[in-house]
């Protein structure tokens, strides 16, 4: 959704504004770590919980000491981002148009944002578990629209400022939150059920969240040194429009990510069975459909970034500055994409020791590498940190992975249930590239996008035999 609005949020506040919002959107991903991964461990407990009544008493009072830590939290981190607003603005931003005391006042409405925010990721992962993935979803989206386009009149006719936007972000981020605990409370299996804090439950779930914390923290700390360290070493509008080419990769993550939502709670219920044929089935299905999208948006944006920012933005000197991060950003998001399948057979065997190790060697190189990309390349040296981590993902975890929860099976992962769809789409668009004429920003120019993002979509799709197949068997009555 707020892929949609990016160009209006650049005429309305400018660059040097919406790099605040990368900030945000930086600050609200490194405030997770103070979920101690309660989430991930709650998701994982509804998922197995729900589907055995004799254990599903247990799941209110699960869910109500797991809430005395979310919310205490949800304050504290409110709190310290505006407690360390002064020392951000001053020792680490470098705005040029924005004064300092402008800067530190954002802050303090981010620090409000982010806490109010918080604790809805709580909420969604409890949803997740229960497998109300279409609910999820649906509240998801409405207020993804509620944020994004409902500040467009704030901004329009109260006030267009930075301010008005962080404002309505707070408030919106407030209803998400509270609205998500009614609803998750409402859907529980078992309301009848006292709703108390129980030291049992905390414990039950310590040593999973645990794992999660650690993956959690290093995979932030691998996740957002790109943003931070250009924030650090470039002006504050480059992050602006580094925070564009991140929005557009962003929507791609979100593609793939209510397949994540659907997967995880079902891989643990199935691994809690012990049902490793339905588990192995699923893994490969689900795998050639997130290759198949992935493949064609990815190839979309890779080989025509520049076309595509144009177009989009009206902005031909925003395009040219974008374009090469935009295509390695988005390179290496769509692998990051590839992955989300093998973390979350992970995720539901219980198994973090892996992440943990892999993201702790990681962080002994990427850092580094960062710092110094960033410094020299900027943009582009940014976008490279997340093509470099997740080549090793690809290369390195998923075989691991693989090899211990679907054994021989990493072979059929990678050369039939991804690389056909990523074959076929890059060569379509590569090869389109060179006949397409220069494109202009008109309903021609449209058309043409269109129309090659149509034949990238087709041979995506087609190249992978589970798609074509469940699209053959989905068309066959309609035919009829």
């Amino acid at each position: 959704m707020m892929v949609a609005f990016v160009p209006l949020y650049l005429q309305l506040l400018g660059a040097e504004s919406y790099g605040l919002v990368g900030i945000m959107l930086g600050l609200q991903a490194i405030s997770q770590l103070f979920d101690f991964g309660v989430g991930g461990a709650v998701n994982r407990e509804l998922a197995m919980r729900s589907g055995k009544p004799e254990l599903v008493g247990g799941i209110s009072a699960l869910i109500r000491t797991l809430e005395w830590i979310v919310w205490p939290m949800s304050i504290f981190v409110g709190i310290l981002i505006i407690v360390l607003s002064e020392w951000i603005a001053t020792s680490w931003l470098n705005g040029t148009l924005l004064s300092n005391e402008d800067i530190i006042y954002s802050l303090k409405i981010i620090g409000i944002a982010v806490g109010c925010l918080w604790p809805s990721n709580f909420y969604l992962n409890c949803l997740s578990g229960l497998e109300k993935q279409p609910l999820m979803n649906a509240l998801t989206a409405g207020f993804a629209t509620l944020r994004y386009a409902g500040v467009l009149p704030v901004l329009y006719f109260v006030e267009s400022s930075i301010v008005a936007f962080l404002y309505w972000g707070a408030f919106v981020a407030l209803m998400q939150s509270c609205l998500l605990a009614i609803v998750v409370w409402r859907k529980l299996p078992c309301r009848s059920q006292k709703k108390r804090f129980s030291r049992g439950e905390l414990f039950s779930v310590a040593r999973f969240s645990g794992g999660l914390f650690l993956i959690s923290m290093m995979a932030l700390s691998l996740t957002q040194i790109d943003r931070f360290f250009l924030a650090g070493l470039h002006p504050l509008s480059e992050l602006g429009y580094y925070t564009v080419a991140l929005t557009v990769a962003a929507g791609i993550g979100r593609l793939i990510q209510p397949l994540f939502n659907a997967l995880y709670p079902r891989f643990s219920r199935l691994l809690a069975n012990f049902d490793n044929r339905t588990l192995s089935d699923l893994y490969h299905q689900s795998s050639q459909w997130a290759a198949a999208v992935l493949s064609g948006v990815g190839a979309m944006l890779v080989v025509f970034s520049e076309q595509i920012i144009f177009v989009w933005t009206g902005d031909l000197d925003l395009a040219l500055q974008l374009k090469n991060a935009l295509a390695i950003l988005v390179a290496g998001t769509v692998l990051n994409g590839l992955v989300t399948i093998p973390y979350a057979l992970q995720l539901a065997s219980g198994w973090t020791k892996l992440s943990v190790l892999f993201n702790l060697v990681s962080i002994l190189f990427i850092i580094p590498f960062g710092y110094i990309a960033i410094n020299l390349y900027g943009m582009e040296g940014a976008a490279s940190v997340c093509l470099l981590l997740n080549l090793c993902y690809i290369c390195l975890a998923v075989p691991l992975i693989l090899r211990r929860l679907l054994p021989g099976e990493w072979f059929q992962w990678f050369f039939s249930d991804s690389l056909p769809s990523f074959v076929a789409a890059f060569t379509v668009a590569f090869s389109a590239s060179l006949w397409l004429p220069e494109i202009s920003r008109n309903f021609t120019g449209f058309l043409l996008l269109t129309l090659v993002f149509g034949l990238v979509g087709a041979s995506s799709f087609l190249s992978s035999s589970v798609v074509r197949k469940q699209l053959v068997q989905f068309l066959k009555p309609a035919s009829a």
